[in-house]
C-alpha cells in the first residue's frame, strides 16, 4: 500500500483530536475536551503548572479539585466567608480575568473572606497558571458565560 501525505493527513485528522479545547471535568481532566467548540485562553502546559501551584498554595482552603467548602455562602463565627468553590459551581466565574488575578494577588479580605494575598509569593505567570487550572474545571457553558461577561 502506497502511503501519501494526503493519506497521512486524512488519517491524522480522523484519529487525532485536540486534547485541549475546553470542557468541564468528568473524571479525566482532559478527556472531555475533544468535543468542545469553545477555545480557551490557556493551554495544557499552563494547567499542569497551575495544578502544582494550586496544590501547594490553595488546596488547604479551597479543597482538592477546587470544590471549596459546602457552607461557603454563610459567614463563620468571625463574620468572614469561608473558601468558595472555584470549579464553576460558585461565583468565581462572575469575575473577569483581571479581577480574578487581582483577588489572587491582593487576597479576599475586601470581599469578606480571609484569603491572603499572593503577590509576594507568586508571579503573574504563576497566578495565570493557577487561574488556568481553576478554569479547566469550568464547563463550556460556564466558561462561555464568563467569556460573554468579560
Amino acid at each position: 500500500m502506497k502511503v501519501t501525505i494526503l493519506t497521512i493527513f486524512i488519517l491524522s485528522s480522523i484519529f487525532i483530536t485536540p486534547v485541549f479545547a475546553g470542557a468541564g471535568h468528568t473524571g479525566n481532566q482532559f478527556s472531555d475536551r475533544k468535543k468542545s467548540r469553545i477555545t480557551r485562553w490557556y493551554n495544557k502546559s499552563m494547567v499542569m503548572k497551575g495544578a502544582k501551584i494550586y496544590e501547594q498554595n490553595c488546596s488547604s482552603c479551597h479543597m482538592k479539585n477546587a470544590r471549596g467548602v459546602s457552607n461557603w455562602r454563610k459567614t463563620d463565627e468571625t463574620g468572614n466567608y469561608p473558601a468558595p468553590p472555584l470549579n464553576g459551581t460558585a461565583h468565581a466565574w462572575h469575575h473577569d480575568h483581571n479581577s480574578l488575578r487581582n483577588i489572587v494577588r491582593e487576597g479576599g479580605q475586601a470581599m469578606g473572606g480571609t484569603m491572603p494575598g499572593f503577590k509576594d509569593k507568586l508571579s503573574d505567570k504563576e497566578i495565570d497558571s493557577v487561574l488556568a487550572w481553576i478554569q479547566s474545571y469550568w464547563s463550556d457553558k460556564i466558561y462561555g458565560e464568563w467569556l460573554r461577561r468579560s
